[in-house]
């Protein structure tokens, strides 16, 4: 193997390309939408182009929801949408 082939090698990965990583944060955005709406839970989506969410759940509480990396900012330390769907339902205490 010539060294710019291992080179080249080395430096490729599944998301080599902006646009793949793009589709795929698009991608679990669209899922992240489809889970709310199946648990009825209220959300905004500020922008079609973002994976970020403005989660609300029960009385005051506010989560933003990131579902490229499944981050939730808000009072939990959790990550996933599985775990913004619990805390959204059953809150710390039904967990």
């Amino acid at each position: 193997m010539k060294r710019n082939d291992r080179d080249r090698d080395r430096n490729t990965t599944t998301f080599d390309r902006e646009g793949d990583y793009l589709q795929l944060n698009l991608h679990r955005a669209r899922y992240a939408q489809q889970r709310f709406e199946e648990e009825g839970i209220r959300y905004i989506r500020p922008s079609e182009t973002s994976d970020r969410f403005l989660v609300f759940g029960q009385g005051k509480d506010k989560f933003q929801f990131y579902a490229g990396s499944g981050l939730i900012l808000g009072p939990y330390d959790e990550r996933g949408i599985e775990c913004m769907v619990e805390i959204v339902k059953f809150g710390r205490e039904g967990r």
